[in-house]
């Protein structure tokens, strides 16, 4: 099995990593390198960075075309592995391959698309997922290699839980690519109603504090740390970055009727700035001022004098 490996982000780095420690990688295919900042440098992909360190072959692409296809030709693979590379493949592309296997953090077919992780936190999801599958025509819609389940507390937010899914599907990858290698990998269908998911965009963070707690909680982590979830709190913008707690002590007792949504009740010890939603209460732990770092609630509470009784939202 010679595998050639496409992925792009940061969560693909510890299975490129594992791979290379386990089986014969004969290439990677990754994102091209993009311009950042005001200097507009250019910056590799995490992936690429890991492949260099490695001393794999790399090819940078921004699509899958002719002159793709004959540079991964030429690596010689015979075992596609793909995982968070960002583009589809075609059936000319995937024809170079003997067998193909996708890595998806959901529990297929639910989140198929490109923000599953996100998706899971805002979902108010108990229990997910890591899906190997054969990559299909379509998105995400391949048969099931295999399924490795976990729970989620609510305390994760999406930087969490993506190295935890990174983590996950290193270790669990040699086994499953192990088990099609001898032939006891038997891939399924996918089973259920599927659903999808979209690309995260900036105006999905911003808060609106007229939704129960829970979902308030869940955006607050989803969109850390990226767009970072916003609102404004003295007619001044404001990105609240931290909220204490998980799913055991968000209390749908705490009847917060009667209290306007945003305002904050009380500074509570270990916990953070005690804010009404509809239905309850959150705890902000962290929230971070415009051109700032991210500070605590204490040190807000230290900035602003009086935040008790101030509504964020206004």
């Amino acid at each position: 099995m010679r595998i050639v490996f496409a992925g792009t982000s940061e969560i693909a780095v510890p299975t490129l990593q594992t791979l290379a420690e386990n089986f014969e990688v004969a290439g990677v295919l990754t994102a091209a390198s993009k311009p950042e900042g005001r200097s507009r440098r250019l910056v590799d992909p995490p992936v690429k960075t890991a492949a260099d360190a490695l001393g794999l072959p790399v090819i940078q692409c921004e699509h899958v075309n002719r002159p793709e296809r004959e540079a991964v030709c030429a690596l010689g693979g015979d075992f596609l592995l793909s995982f968070s590379f960002g583009r589809i493949f075609g059936p000319k592309f995937l024809s170079l391959f003997d067998r193909t296997m996708n890595i998806h953090p959901s529990v297929l077919p639910k989140s198929r698309g490109p923000a599953p992780v996100q998706q899971a936190i805002l979902s108010g999801e108990r229990e997910w997922g890591i899906s190997f599958q054969e990559i299909g025509l379509e998105m995400d819609c391949g048969r099931l290699y295999d399924v490795l389940r976990f729970n989620l507390t609510g305390r994760e937010d999406t930087v969490s839980l993506t190295q935890t899914i990174a983590s996950l599907a290193a270790a669990r990858c040699p086994e499953v690519l192990r088990r099609i290698e001898a032939g006891t990998a038997v891939p399924v269908g996918q089973s259920g109603e599927p659903s999808y998911c979209r690309l995260i965009g900036k105006d999905d963070g911003l808060i609106d504090f007229n939704q129960n707690a829970l979902a308030v909680h869940a955006l607050i982590r989803a969109m850390y740390d990226w767009p970072k979830a916003s609102t404004t709190l003295d007619g001044s913008p404001i990105l609240i970055t931290g909220v204490w707690g998980g799913f055991e002590e968000l209390d749908s007792s705490w009847d917060c009727a009667g209290t306007p949504p945003g305002t904050i009740v009380a500074l509570e010890k270990g916990k953070g700035l005690k804010v009404a939603c509809s239905d309850s209460f959150i705890h902000i732990s962290r929230v971070q001022l415009p051109t700032r770092k991210e500070i605590s609630w204490q040190d807000l509470a230290n900035q602003k004098k009086n935040l008790v009784g101030m509504r964020f939202g206004l």
